[in-house]
């Protein structure tokens, strides 16, 4: 803009300089940077002045104002699933005017916080959106934040808060605005039923051994961490082949352990004798435990 908007020239002081300022409008919207064309016009009583031309003015102009969305006040970053309708709010808006409306969708990694536009767990979901118009680019929009309770142990996490941006305005189009880590502790602990059917095992002397199936009954859940499986026998006349640990993964996860091999501990029984055993199964892993039991039949020569 020009300050001041008009100069007068008279008689008196036609041939005296007057200062004429060039000032640049913080419209707080994103423009091109590009040049400005000032013109002027000429009024006066007397014909010879009156609508003579003016000589136009070219101005570089460059742009401050950026199209981003603004992260405000964080009330907390701590969000626990045992008090799942305490919540947790930020504030967002834009940087500069959008020429039309954005709106912002907001989600976090792994799914570990809810969203919703009030403070009602019933309406939070794992994304929300909302719209900020034109007019309201700089009033700050509070969303509210609640731990994702659900049923799968996911122990003690961050999860970041993404907001994507739509819109037709160009300047706002597909932006993405990393938000802050939340903590979200977790209140679940899964309990798995094992089950447990193994061969008789027949002939000590002989070497013969039998074989165990180790699986995770049906309904159960699987764990979402490793969980090692333990095994015990009620007979100290049984061992297991190899070791006493396996391994329940949640990456590249198994439901069954096949070929668990039971042999006989060398005994000074050198009669036929038939004893009956048991085995007994736990398994434990962050967040998990499982527990099954089966039984088993062997003789010694």
């Amino acid at each position: 803009k020009f300050e001041p908007e008009s100069l007068t020239f008279g008689p008196d002081n036609y041939n005296v300089n007057q200062e004429l300022k060039l000032l640049s409008v913080h419209d707080n919207k994103v423009n091109s940077i590009g040049q400005i064309l000032g013109t002027a016009t000429v009024t006066s009583g007397d014909p010879k002045y009156d609508g003579i031309s003016v000589k136009n003015i070219t101005v570089n102009m460059l742009d401050q104002d950026e199209a981003k969305v603004v992260l405000g006040t964080v009330s907390g970053t701590k969000l626990d699933e045992a008090n799942p309708a305490s919540s947790q709010t930020i504030k967002v808006q834009l940087n500069s005017i959008p020429s039309y409306d954005v709106t912002i969708d907001a989600t976090s990694a792994n799914n570990r916080v809810l969203f919703s536009n009030t403070n009602k767990l019933s309406s939070a979901k794992e994304t929300v959106s909302f719209t900020i118009k034109p007019s309201d680019w700089n009033k700050p929009k509070t969303i509210y934040l609640f731990a994702n309770d659900n049923d799968v142990f996911d122990a003690e996490d961050k999860s970041a808060v993404t907001f994507t941006t739509t819109s037709k305005d160009a300047n706002y189009n597909h932006l993405t605005t990393q938000g802050p880590e939340f903590t979200v502790t977790d209140n679940d602990t899964i309990h798995a039923n094992l089950d447990v059917n193994c061969e008789s095992v027949m002939g000590c002397e002989t070497s013969r051994m039998g074989k165990c199936t180790i699986s995770i009954a049906a309904g159960s859940k699987k764990p979402q961490n490793n969980a090692t499986v333990s095994l015990s026998f009620s007979s100290d006349d049984m061992d297991v082949w190899g070791g006493e640990f396996y391994l329940f993964s949640s990456k590249g996860y198994k439901t069954t352990i096949e070929g668990v091999s039971l042999h006989c501990i060398s005994s000074a029984t050198f009669y036929r004798v038939a004893s009956d055993g048991e085995l007994k199964v736990t398994g434990t892993g962050l967040g998990y435990s499982a527990t099954g039991t089966g039984s088993f039949s062997y003789e010694f020569y």
